[in-house]
């Protein structure tokens, strides 16, 4: 009686983990809408502060999914009435007032709302209406001694750069959907101080933000729990996503986004579906498949370094800090997938309500990933 009740018991956790994977299919996978809320927040030595955000303002003055096409969404803005344009751009001024806000030393800091890609009459459809970026302006008191950033939950992560222009200092944050930024100190300190903080980046661009690479990281560790196993696919997929995140941090290898999102969805089916065809080990056509999909993955991981403002000088320094945070994510997957494997320790049981069942729920999310992200 207890062996059928373990049975069970193993059978039902399992049936959940892959609902909950299954689940995960219907995140959105890639559109235009952004993954990160790209933020540069300036403070220059008068004191006057500017905050850019990258955002989809014009479904966000229509009030629809960002998922939307540009095109739909700049012709509907176009087809309206003076005063309903007007409405829909007042509407918009309010909507970010409410969700956007700063404050100096717990106190709100007030500013301006100005959209610097603003175009009422764009020359061909396709080109946003208001833009992709929002401004907000206003003055930080001579006496303030920190600055916070909040964004709602309305918004994705915020992927946030400060810099004090007056002193050269800069620091750098990734705030999750509706969290408060950390306090950013106003007094002069280390210009380099802020650099350290790209190991929490890279760490968070796994956990819990880089869903993709999470599950990538899964189906290799479905691919065979063994020391030596793990090892060497975990040892080449870190060479490889290391080499092209490194080439397309300077710039000396280059692919769009468009193209690298399908494939890294493409990756989470593929390996899915190796493990679920063949017994756990390691060959040498897996090694190769594993390392070509590591450099797709450090295609990916660019990203956030690409977009965030460094000098020369800074960036060797936040490309190994990044590195270090994501391979301690992958190493904190890696260690709960062990730890929730434990109690399947014989291998045909573990192959049979682990190992292929859920190789086979991220073969489903991996392809419908790719072809959501190829559609989108």
């Amino acid at each position: 009686m207890p062996g059928i009740l373990v049975r069970r018991s193993g059978f039902l956790g399992v049936a959940f983990l892959a609902l909950a994977f299954s689940l995960l299919a219907g995140l959105p996978a890639f559109a235009h809408t952004f993954e990160r809320t790209t933020t540069l927040l300036r403070i220059d030595a008068a004191r006057n502060f500017e905050a850019t955000l990258r955002l989809d303002l014009d479904a966000l003055a229509l009030g629809v999914d960002p998922s939307i096409e540009p095109e739909e969404a700049a012709k509907t803005l176009l087809a309206m009435s003076d005063a309903d344009f007007q409405a829909a751009e007042d509407g918009l001024r309010r909507v970010l007032s409410r969700r956007l806000r700063v404050r100096v030393d717990g106190k709100p800091l007030e500013f301006t709302i100005s959209f610097p890609q603003f175009r009422p009459r764009p020359e061909r459809l396709g080109v946003e209406v208001f833009g992709l970026d929002v401004r907000l302006q206003g003055r930080v008191p001579p006496d303030g001694k920190e600055i916070l950033f909040f964004a709602s939950r309305a918004f994705p992560a915020i992927e946030l750069t400060f810099a004090d222009e007056g002193t050269g200092r800069k620091e750098f944050h990734i705030c999750l959907p509706g969290e408060e930024c950390p306090r950013i100190k106003l007094t002069a300190g280390e210009a380099n101080a802020g650099l350290w903080n790209f190991v929490v980046i890279g760490f968070k661009h796994i956990v819990p933000l880089g869903v993709d690479h999470i599950l990538f990281v899964l189906a290799l560790f479905l691919g065979g729990r063994d020391m030596k196993t793990l090892l060497i696919q975990t040892g080449v997929f870190t060479l490889a996503h290391s080499a092209t995140l490194a080439l397309s941090t300077f710039g000396v290898v280059s692919l769009s986004p468009r193209i690298v999102e399908p494939l890294i969805a493409l990756s989470i089916g593929i390996v899915g579906l190796e493990n679920f065809l063949r017994p756990s080990g390691v060959s040498r056509g897996r090694v190769a498949v594993v390392f070509f999909f590591g450099l797709l993955h450090g295609l990916g991981f660019a990203g956030i370094l690409a977009e965030t403002p460094l000098v020369e000088g800074q960036r060797l320094a936040a490309l190994l800090l990044f590195n270090l945070g994501v391979e301690l994510g992958q190493v904190a997957v890696l260690a709960a997938a062990f730890l929730l494997s434990l109690p399947f320790k014989d291998p045909n049981q573990y192959r049979r309500l682990v190992q292929r069942p859920l190789s086979l729920v991220l073969t489903v999310i991996g392809l419908v990933w790719a072809v959501s992200r190829v559609a989108s």
